[in-house]
């Protein structure tokens, strides 16, 4: 029925309808959603200017847990990391967290758009409190070095 009805009224979706359902598509696993995914990517470029710091988080997000369901949403991926320096000033650790988990995760599929990001967002990271930033290293850091080198030397550029 979802599969159904989401065509029909894509084109009144705003960002945060897309980004809300690409999200619960990654986290729940239901394949009602997971069939809505496909036509959630087609309106992706368009609303990308609309994404606030969450919403690109998410969506980020979502496309790294649902990479290897969906490899071509991985294709969507340049559009939206454009849009993290015009929302990285909003972000809190957490949506960092997400997306240093993201980009370990894709690896090297990772597009250029994101991994020209991470000092950005690496910086960010850094600016937090000293007890947060040394939580987010000893959880986040370490184990993201060790999946993707890529994030190791993006923070030894910044």
């Amino acid at each position: 029925m979802l599969a159904k009805e989401v065509p029909r009224q894509l084109q009144q979706f705003n960002g945060q309808d897309v980004a809300n359902i690409i999200w619960a598509a990654a986290t729940l696993k239901e394949q009602a959603l997971l069939d809505v995914v496909p036509f959630l990517q087609t309106v992706l470029p368009g609303l990308a200017p609309q994404f606030n710091e969450q919403h690109v988080s998410n969506i980020i997000w979502a496309v790294a847990t649902l990479k290897d369901v969906f490899p071509e949403l991985l294709t969507s991926l340049p559009i939206i990391a454009k849009q993290v320096p015009r929302v990285a000033f909003g972000v809190i650790p957490q949506e960092i967290s997400n997306i240093l988990w993201a980009t370990a995760h894709i690896g090297e599929e990772a597009p250029a758009e994101l991994l020209e990001a991470l000092p950005l967002l690496l910086k960010l990271l850094m600016s937090f409190g000293l007890l947060l930033r040394c939580k987010i290293r000893m959880l986040a850091f370490w184990n993201c070095f060790h999946i993707c080198p890529c994030l190791k030397e993006a923070s030894q550029n910044s």
